[in-house]
């Protein structure tokens, strides 16, 4: 269970828990798409609040009791690329993908 300071702020969110107890949220690998860099993020942290998941945006008030759940480590795959890149594949027949 994590303590957080009284909360005064309206928008006081979990982000701002993360950065104040300096926890690393996020497994990230920037990868190059069409000479373009794109970032790749998974979840390593998640959070609970009353035993519901809440949202890394998620407002705080006084008196909130968060728990944290720490998800293993994956090694990112190929498929995670096209979570955030949408390739119409009715399109590539017949083209060669370079992967370097």
């Amino acid at each position: 269970m994590l303590e957080i300071p009284n909360v005064s702020q309206d928008d006081y969110t979990i982000i701002d828990v993360i950065k104040i107890h300096q926890l690393e949220a996020m497994q990230q690998i920037t990868v190059t798409f069409n000479q373009n860099p794109v970032q790749l993020s998974k979840p390593i942290l998640s959070f609970t609040r009353e035993g519901k998941k809440v949202s890394l945006d998620e407002k705080l008030k006084n008196g909130d009791h968060l728990h944290t759940i720490t998800h293993q480590s994956e090694p990112f795959i190929l498929q995670d690329i096209f979570s955030i890149i949408d390739i119409d594949v009715s399109s590539l027949s017949g083209k060669t993908f370079l992967f370097y």
